[in-house]
């Protein structure tokens, strides 16, 4: 497994270079620029731009008869997240020279990982997607094509114990918190959304919408952690005496010429849009929006319920055995460890992965419709994600977003602001700007609004942009 996470890292960048992203995908995934901007809440993502969020605000909104939309271009991209910040990194790390520590510089250099250190990166790619709206009692149609690549690594702090202050006598050291999951998945999305009733006057629900998203998927590259099991114990003379117990499982398109060493295969380079599935699957999205009194809007959403099947290149890691480590450093040793972990992996038929199944709850209150001395349109949104699984995207930990967007005079640009917190655990400020026309919708905005003024410290840097083409009739 050890080239597994460079050859992850190396599929991203040949791949996504300069593309789009505009769907979301798991409850950390990136979103549109619009939604980013407003603390990557989305209940006023419309049309296209509520594909992979809520389909039923693919039904919205209702001031046009009938309309095609078609997104396009679009950029943004999610810089690795983690706990710790580019500023300890040249600190600590201080490449090419190492750097002893002091106590109080370990401690300090321990405390930087926090609770919920790890590794996190987005990327993604809308090569299609356009929505059409025929007539008014008709609904919404759209139809899309996406790519999307994830990946999480996390790093157990007893590993960061170990290695800054040494073996110390009689401790055992457990990593079961150990985990790396990343894949590059394609999805082939259809998706319908239309008024399902409208309500009384003096009924506090005005009109509900509901829509649905179908999703044939195709697995372009995975490679995962399934189970890790593990542990050391210093003995005599500070030896480390444990065990290892861990299963994962790794499938590439042939297309990205990746070859295991075990196999006698030599695939060849020929990545492209349309690669070679790896594996496949279903899945699918459903939704619901209701317009409440007092110009309140509420949506409620499950999304990427499904699976997929990986069947083609293949493969398993397993070990389960006893270590005897006496230096740490030791370049033997550490080369010994890595064959017994390497030299576990073997072909297998299929394995099977869930998609970044998450329920989505957010609320969008329009104040400048009830208090009328607020100049233009500002909309407040409160925002829940609840991810049902840890695959890459996706996480158990909630994501809560609150956000802002106010739209005043034409020639002035649409404000968006947030709050959210991210994957690495901490809280983020996001801003956007935009502009909005009967044909055009533009936004551009950065997740980490603190990371786009100072870069040299925070290493959560990410920009968003996008633009939307609509014309009613």
């Amino acid at each position: 497994m050890k080239k597994i996470l460079l050859y992850i890292i190396i599929i991203a960048f040949m791949a996504f270079s300069g593309v789009n992203i505009f769907a979301q995908y798991g409850s950390f995934g990136v979103a549109d620029a619009q939604s980013i901007g407003m603390g990557n809440s989305f209940g006023s993502s419309f049309g296209v731009l509520s594909l992979g969020k809520n389909p039923a605000l693919l039904d919205y909104p209702q001031d046009t008869s009938g309309y095609v939309a078609v997104q396009f271009p679009n950029f943004a991209f999610k810089a690795i997240e983690s706990s710790m910040t580019l500023d300890d990194f040249n600190n600590y790390f201080n490449y090419p020279t190492s750097k002893n520590l002091n106590d109080a510089e370990k401690q300090a250099f321990f405390e930087s990982f926090g609770e919920d250190n790890g590794f996190y990166f987005h990327l993604g790619s809308d090569l299609l997607s356009f929505a059409v709206k025929p007539t008014p009692t008709f609904g919404t149609i759209a139809f899309s094509v996406t790519d999307y690549m994830a990946g999480t690594l996390k790093v157990p702090l007893t590993m960061v114990d170990l290695l800054i202050n040494g073996n110390a006598q009689n401790r055992t050291y457990e990593f079961d918190d150990m985990s790396f999951k990343a894949w590059w998945i394609k999805y082939y999305t259809l998706s319908y959304a239309r008024e399902i009733m409208k309500f009384d006057d003096d009924f506090f629900i005005k009109r509900l919408s509901g829509g649905i998203s179908l999703k044939y998927v195709h697995g372009i590259a995975y490679a995962g952690v399934e189970n890790f099991d593990a542990f050391l114990k210093t003995g005599a003379n500070n030896a480390l005496t444990g065990r290892i117990n861990y299963l994962a499982n790794s499938a590439f398109s042939t297309d990205l010429g990746i070859n295991y060493d075990f196999a006698d295969t030599d695939y060849k380079n020929n990545a492209s849009l349309f690669n070679e599935p790896a594996g496949s699957g279903l899945g699918f999205d459903i939704g619901f929006a209701a317009d409440l009194d007092n110009h309140i809007r509420v949506g409620l959403s499950i999304t990427d319920i499904g699976s997929i099947t990986w069947d083609k290149n293949a493969a398993e890691y397993k070990a389960n055995g006893d270590i005897y480590i006496t230096d740490l450093f030791d370049k033997d040793q550490q080369n010994d460890l890595e064959n017994f972990l390497d030299d576990s992996s073997y072909a297998v038929n299929s394995f099977s992965t869930s998609l970044p199944t998450a329920l989505r709850l957010n609320i969008a209150y329009d104040i400048s419709k009830s208090i009328g001395i607020i100049p233009g349109d500002l909309i407040l949104q409160l925002a829940y994600n609840q991810g049902f699984n840890d695959m890459p995207g996706n996480s158990l930990t909630p994501r809560l977003a609150l956000g802002a967007r106010w739209k005043t005079l034409s020639w002035i640009p649409i404000v968006s602001t947030g709050l959210s917190n991210d994957h690495s655990g901490d809280i983020v400020w996001t801003f956007g700007l935009g502009y909005s026309t009967e044909v055009l919708d533009f936004a551009i905005a950065t997740h980490d609004m603190i990371s786009f003024m100072s870069t040299s410290r925070y290493p959560h840097l990410s920009l968003a942009m996008n633009f939307v083409w609509r014309f009613g009739f």
